[in-house]
């Protein structure tokens, strides 16, 4: 038996409770260890817009799982997560790599991403104009206004 590197990525019901997300999050670690699995890292990424309606609702809570499994257990943790409720998409794909952060256990990740503050978003750097130069040496080029008359008698025919 073959053990491989899979991303789990899934969405939650934004309108669940934090004792219900946890009780969901538990529920998934509990397949995990259930398909001699390993959690090897995971990111909460939060709430965020879904490109379309998922079950009537625009946001979800948005997770990515790093694990190791036996590849033939798949198939069956992949149709444990779809008959959980709470969760409207789920996807697990196999991968190479996988982020050097330390192993977390779910409710560990949950607890972590609550106590850490809110990160800011570095600001963006100021884009510069750029100068109406090439316009103005375009006018003073022959060549150019060569091909203007030209481009006007196309656009004519």
């Amino acid at each position: 038996m073959l053990s491989r590197n899979y991303e789990l990525m899934f969405i939650l019901d934004p309108e669940l409770s934090a004792e219900d997300s946890q009780t969901l999050l538990n529920r998934i670690q509990g397949y995990l260890t259930e398909s001699n699995g390993q959690l090897l890292h995971i990111e909460d990424w939060g709430v965020r817009r879904l490109a379309y309606a998922i079950q009537h609702r625009r946001e979800g809570h948005y997770y990515l799982l790093y694990f190791s499994m036996d590849s033939v257990k798949v198939p069956s943790f992949e149709r444990n997560l779809h008959l959980v409720e709470g969760i409207l998409r789920e996807i697990v794909v196999r991968t190479e790599k996988v982020p050097e952060k330390r192993q977390q256990t779910l409710p560990q990740a949950i607890e972590h991403e609550a106590e850490a503050p809110a990160e800011p978003e570095p600001e963006a750097p100021a884009e510069e104009e750029a100068p109406a130069e090439p316009e103005a040496n375009a006018a003073a080029d022959p060549e150019v206004e060569a091909e203007a008359p030209a481009t006007a008698e196309a656009e004519s025919e």
